[in-house]
């Protein structure tokens, strides 16, 4: 670690906080975001999902995590949701028995 960790570490640990406790609350890729839970699950491989096509409600396998409304990844999440709707697919044109539960990323 270099000097000016350890200065700004002496200088919080008066008041009991620690630098690496700030430090893991900020996002690492933006460091004006907060962390928050990251809305973007692994896909499972369900053998039922054309099935659920068929039916007139898609059942989701497992939402992601809710983050907060202020949270970066607020719209991924409501996106989730959008995508899964019926509603949505028939505007999009998205034919039946095409496309099983659809998620943001395949990582």
């Amino acid at each position: 670690m270099n000097l000016w960790y350890y200065k700004c570490q002496h200088q919080l640990a008066n008041s009991g906080i620690s630098l690496l406790q700030l430090i893991s609350e900020i996002l690492d890729a933006h460091i004006l975001y907060k962390k928050c839970v990251f809305s973007a699950p692994k896909p499972t491989n369900d053998a039922t999902a054309r099935k659920n096509l068929l039916e007139e409600s898609i059942e989701l396998n497992e939402a992601p995590g809710r983050p907060a409304i202020d949270c970066l990844t607020y719209g991924y999440y409501l996106s989730y949701f959008w995508m899964n709707n019926n509603m949505t697919r028939d505007a999009l044109g998205v034919k039946q028995g095409t496309v099983g539960e659809w998620v943001r990323c395949k990582r």
